[in-house]
């Protein structure tokens, strides 16, 4: 049997998509999701799309996907791909979410996915602010912390994993600014800056009227919160007895949750078993989650 390098798409044709998706692109969790949602008769905005793989997912049910990523670079490889696959209800463009008059330019959507870049930003209150105005109903993604009563606590963790950040994830070379390939500059793009609790997130989310949400899980496996907590937390509590980690160290995990104002949601099937739901072009994924036939 042939083995396939996670990374790009194979098609049912047996064509490979462009580029060399890394594999964050492919996590299961948020392949998983992306089949999850209902979204018949539903506009998405993807922000944060990357390579445009699960704009690509959504766009098998959605009447409309829009994927925004800041660099050139995968944003070529996401309009590429939906080319070979003959997507025509998806477009990907290059922007960045804080410029307000891009945002305008876009519309309102039924959906706005942000996935993965929320504990990427210095500033998530204003981030989360312009996204809550694009939508009634947000998907989100998220590093966050693995401390008790996270639910109800509103703290954002700071775990320093660069030696230098860029506040305004704006600082790029003089080549760059005329060639639109900022990916090596972009150094906040690549570390972590805050990571909200579930509680903070949904503290800023209700001043721009979401009072309701639903969590999903953490982790790959969707784990509930409470055996997340459990988990994560005791061994960090163990680790610190031992010496072996110090007090700052606090457990993080990758969180899914929905958030949006009375009966907008989006009705979401559950994600662990979703998966089946591949599509059938994308024949890499269907072969890591051995789902099927194997080619």
């Amino acid at each position: 049997m042939e083995i396939f390098p996670l990374g790009q798409l194979r098609t049912v044709s047996g064509e490979v998509t462009p580029g060399n998706r890394v594999s964050r692109t492919l996590r299961i969790r948020n392949a998983a999701m992306a089949v999850a949602m209902d979204l018949k008769g539903k506009r998405v905005l993807d922000l944060g799309c990357a390579e445009g793989l699960h704009s690509l997912y959504m766009a098998e049910s959605a009447d409309e996907v829009v994927g925004v990523d800041h660099r050139e670079s995968v944003v070529s490889i996401a309009g590429k791909s939906a080319e070979m696959l003959e997507k025509k209800n998806v477009t990907f463009l290059r922007g960045d979410i804080r410029n307000t008059n891009f945002l305008k330019e876009l519309g309102r959507f039924d959906l706005v996915v942000a996935w993965g870049f929320l504990h990427r930003v210095s500033d998530p209150i204003s981030a989360l602010s312009l996204i809550c105005s694009l939508s009634d109903c947000l998907s989100l993604e998220w590093r966050t912390p693995i401390v008790p009563f996270a639910k109800s606590i509103s703290i954002a963790y700071h775990n320093p994993v660069a030696e230098k950040l860029d506040p305004m994830n704006i600082e790029e070379s003089a080549d760059s600014a005329v060639t639109g390939t900022d990916d090596e500059n972009k150094i906040e793009s690549s570390s972590g800056f805050w990571e909200p609790t579930i509680g903070a997130v949904r503290a800023i989310v209700r001043r721009n009227g979401f009072y309701d949400y639903k969590i999903f899980g953490y982790g790959d496996r969707f784990t509930s919160g409470s055996v997340t907590a459990f988990s994560k937390w005791g061994s960090h509590l163990y680790r610190l007895i031992a010496r072996r980690d110090i007090s700052h160290q606090i457990p993080v995990g990758r969180l899914h949750a929905m958030f949006f104002k009375k009966g907008k949601a989006v009705s979401v099937s559950k994600p662990s078993q979703a998966i089946s739901k591949i599509p059938a072009w994308d024949l890499a994924m269907i072969e890591k989650c051995g789902i099927g036939k194997r080619i």
